[in-house]
């Protein structure tokens, strides 16, 4: 098709009421978009942009349904392309809905792995922790007094681990009177003084997570708090571990995944965030490189959905933690899990088996496709011939023949149309010969009439 014929074509389509929408509502979100990304959009622009979309995707679907119905009777006419069609529409669409259907599998399989991955390793991490406060509250029941030695030891022991873990010691001297001891940094939080009243009477003490938001930034992170009872139960041993950029290098380090973000949804039962100092540390989830990461890769971030614990209340909370979680690292991480050590095919060498099994699995289908084509080259090719031999006879040429390119049914039918041609023309010569006999005899006739009178 000639270029200035096809943007005549463009131009025709474009007046039409489908593309008038189209533009219209491409330029709208064309600047919708711009504002968006310069000033940010009010509640009302955001629903305008909802609606101008809508529109958009009824304008493609619609233009698209008009160049459907106005190309049918150019690209159906033909047999060739109407095997050609129906072999994709038998052998691509298929294959197509097979790739997706695997694609979608294997995502659901990658985030649940993924999330589980990182919870598990976050739970050692809090179990690590509920030793550690296990241990301590031991140590302080057997010997109250060698209370700021026990907890400065326990702080020692973990300190190259965990930097920011902090302890704490409380002692419940009356029914609201509380006396306490602190080790550790305690710079995401004041060290607790007192034990709230849920916490009390609970057998087994506490350990999970708590959510924290700084007053200055707003920045939210998780706390990991773990708070054993002595046996008298007047003594309680409190363990904070904020999650922080080191914490989440040692859960990237053990998982594969790195918590990229932390937001509070709407807490069930009014359960409410720690309010943090404004000089608390911030959590460092992206940093340098990280921060370049692209934000939407396939089998690479997923969301982790996670409980968190009203403090003053007990109330539970929901926290949703994205991750950037590439694959390769979570086989590795749960390769090296399996067998102790590095996993018995790396993530880079099963990368490459996967992509020569597509490159296989490309050739084998591209392979049917071409020879999709060509079987149906031929067919219409043998039908042309008959149509063309159909004429050849209308115009009186009987000794036009067919060429027999193969041995299936279009060939026979091919040798039935030349037996065919070639019964005609010898009837047609049986009936010259005959035609000549009878003029023979006719001038047979008159010669013997004019001499025998």
């Amino acid at each position: 098709m000639p270029l200035k014929r096809l943007i005549q074509q463009a131009f025709g389509v474009l007046r039409t009421l489908p593309g008038r929408l189209f533009l219209l509502s491409a330029g709208l979100l064309i600047v919708i978009f711009a504002l968006q990304v310069t000033a940010g959009l009010p509640h009302i622009i955001e629903l305008f942009r909802k609606v101008v979309r809508l529109a958009f995707l009824v304008s493609l679907v619609w233009l698209f349904g008009q160049a459907f119905l106005r190309g049918q009777r150019q690209w159906l006419w033909a047999v060739r392309r109407k095997l050609i069609l129906s072999y994709v529409f038998l052998g691509l669409l298929p294959v197509a809905l097979i790739v997706v259907f695997v694609l979608a599998l294997g995502l659901v399989l990658y985030m649940n792995t993924a999330t589980y991955m990182f919870q598990t390793g976050y739970q050692n991490i809090v179990d690590d922790m509920a030793l550690v406060a296990e241990t301590a509250a031991v140590e302080i029941g057997q010997n109250p007094a060698s209370t700021a030695d026990v907890l400065a030891r326990k702080y020692s022991s973990r300190q190259s681990m965990y930097p920011a873990m902090s302890l704490a010691a409380i002692r419940r001297v009356s029914s609201d009177t509380f006396e306490s001891a602190a080790a550790g940094p305690w710079r995401h939080l004041p060290a607790p003084s007192s034990i709230p009243a849920w916490l009390l009477n609970r057998p087994g003490g506490f350990k999970g997570t708590l959510a924290l938001v700084s007053s200055g930034t707003a920045d939210e992170r998780l706390l990991i708090r773990a708070v054993v009872p002595s046996t008298d139960g007047l003594e309680f041993v409190v363990v904070d571990l904020p999650v922080d950029s080191e914490v989440i290098a040692r859960l990237h380090d053990s998982t594969g995944a790195r918590v990229d973000g932390i937001t509070f949804g709407s807490a069930a039962n009014n359960a409410a965030p720690l309010v943090a100092p404004q000089n608390a540390p911030p959590i460092g989830t992206q940093s340098g490189a990280d921060a370049r990461r692209p934000e939407v890769a396939l089998f690479r971030r997923t969301v982790a959905l996670m409980d968190y614990t009203d403090w003053s209340s007990g109330m539970p909370g929901r926290a949703s933690i994205s991750l950037d979680a590439p694959v390769g690292q979570i086989y590795d991480r749960m390769g090296s899990a399996q067998s102790g050590g590095a996993p018995f095919i790396s993530s880079t060498y099963l990368s490459y088996f996967l992509l020569a099994l597509a490159g296989l699995f490309f050739v084998i289908q591209a392979s049917g496709f071409i020879g999709g084509v060509t079987l149906a080259r031929r067919i219409p090719s043998a039908v042309h011939y008959l149509f063309y031999g159909t004429a050849r006879i209308g115009q009186g040429d009987f000794t036009h023949r067919i060429p027999i390119g193969s041995n299936d049914q279009l060939g026979d039918l091919a040798g039935s149309f030349n037996n065919m041609s070639a019964s005609i023309e010898h009837l047609r010569h049986v009936e010259r010969d005959k035609l000549r006999l009878d003029e023979e005899l006719q001038i047979a006739r008159r010669i013997q009439r004019s001499l025998l009178p």
